[in-house]
């Protein structure tokens, strides 16, 4: 029992350093230095390696190195298909039994999400390093927005069966977060989908949210191929 939660808390730790760029897409993870770090041997380090392997997030190339996947622009794209298509199933759906409460959950995290960007406009000289609070508590902000229609319309299989495979697009969101900060772009997009849902316009969802889930791609455009290039198979 003892082994199994020293597995899961440094398993923890590590997915979410992959997760918000801290290990960087291509950075290689070394055994030892993982055995030093977190002072344990090698036989708790390669299960939380093999764990990791199995969720897309590292590729184990050797008994001593792992190295942390690079972004499939390819497996990108297919997602940001995949999610338009389910997701405006499910708003649909949720526009059509939705209650008061459901939709002052939005609000919340709509209004989380300026006022955590109105902080960092606030801050002097803030550093948009990939460990920023602030960004790290916005994406949050944008992940418990799509759960909360996902959790309404009793969807949550759909919803981990995305997340599951999403190891290249949620690196992608924060990437696309972290290097624009297009926050306000972010912010109108979900007001957007907000008041399509609170005017029961089923019609307009689609494109919505094929513009939100887009937004990346265009935000970085030609950085994708050039300034993070190095990020990408």
């Amino acid at each position: 029992m003892i082994e199994h939660n020293i597995i899961d808390n440094i398993y923890s730790v590590l997915e979410t350093e992959i997760k918000y760029l801290i290990l960087k897409p291509g950075a290689i993870l070394s055994e030892n230095n993982l055995c030093a770090r977190f002072d344990v041997s090698r036989t708790p380090i390669r299960s939380v390696l093999q764990k990791l392997e199995t969720h897309g997030l590292v590729t184990i190339t050797s008994r001593k190195n792992t190295i942390v996947t690079l972004l499939n622009f390819d497996e990108i794209t297919q997602t940001i298909y995949q999610r338009i298509a389910v997701e405006s199933m499910v708003i649909r759906d949720f526009i059509y039994q939705c209650n008061t409460l459901d939709v002052e959950k939005i609000k919340y995290y709509l209004n989380m999400q300026i006022d955590l960007k109105n902080e960092l406009i606030s801050t002097k000289n803030p550093v948009l390093k990939p460990d920023n609070d602030i960004v790290k508590a916005f994406y949050d902000c944008d992940f418990k927005t799509h759960l909360v229609w996902f959790e309404s319309t009793r969807k949550l299989f759909l919803w981990e069966q995305i997340q599951n495979t999403n190891a290249s697009y949620n690196r992608f969101k924060y990437l696309d977060m972290l290097a624009e900060g297009n926050y306000d772009e972010i912010i109108s997009e979900h007001t957007a989908i907000l008041n399509a849902i609170e005017n029961k316009d089923v019609h307009s969802i689609e494109s919505l949210v094929q513009a939100h889930l887009n937004g990346g791609i265009r935000r970085l455009g030609e950085q994708i191929f050039t300034t993070y290039k190095h990020y990408f198979l």
